[in-house]
């Protein structure tokens, strides 16, 4: 049952962020944030704030558990994406490169206290199996949440595509309490 829960927390965790990453250059560009701003802030502010967010993530997760890392860093990425949609919708383009800052920090930190969460629950004796498995379903998450989004901004805009990718990551909130710590029974691999 475990081994199912994460797999699902897998796939639909990421939902809040991966749609903001694949727009978020044709969004700055469309808000008339310069080529070179954009620059910058792709090849520069988010990266650093990527790695320093996932040193942190992982530090916190072991100091207060995985599972209250995890917590703690899907209500912090809830925030980042809420306010970066608030700014999108209200127009306020001066704080839309901080806010994508604050998201690659969410996704630092979030992506370190899910992978410290699946390595514990993972099976020792199928680990790479199991978490192969794992990163396949983050991946689906991906390409699920640009499609998504592709439809969303033709049909909802942006925030609301936002807005609905979000809610959907908050399924997580569920599944992270009903992950056991304890005991992880998963298919056998032949």
């Amino acid at each position: 049952k475990t081994f199912w829960l994460a797999l699902l927390l897998s796939y639909i965790i990421g939902f809040s962020f991966e749609g903001i990453g694949l727009v978020a250059g044709p969004l700055l560009t469309e808000s008339g944030i310069s080529h070179t701003s954009i620059s910058y802030l792709f090849g520069i502010a988010t990266p650093l704030s990527l790695s320093l967010a996932a040193i942190f993530g992982g530090r916190r997760s072991d100091q207060v558990g995985h599972k209250r890392g995890l917590n703690e860093a899907l209500t912090g990425i809830s925030f980042f994406v809420l306010v970066f949609a608030i700014c999108v919708g209200l127009d306020f383009k001066f704080f839309l490169l901080p806010a994508i800052v604050c998201i690659y920090i969410g996704i630092g930190w979030l992506t370190t206290s899910l992978y410290a969460l699946l390595m514990e629950i993972s099976d020792k004796k199928l680990a790479a199996v199991q978490f192969s498995a794992f990163m396949a379903m983050t991946n689906l998450c991906e390409s699920t949440s640009g499609f998504f989004m592709g439809w969303g901004i033709t049909n909802i805009g942006y925030v609301k595509s936002f807005l609905v990718l979000l809610a959907v990551s908050w399924f997580g909130f569920y599944l992270i309490q009903k992950i056991s710590t304890q005991e992880v029974n998963v298919p056998s691999v032949p």
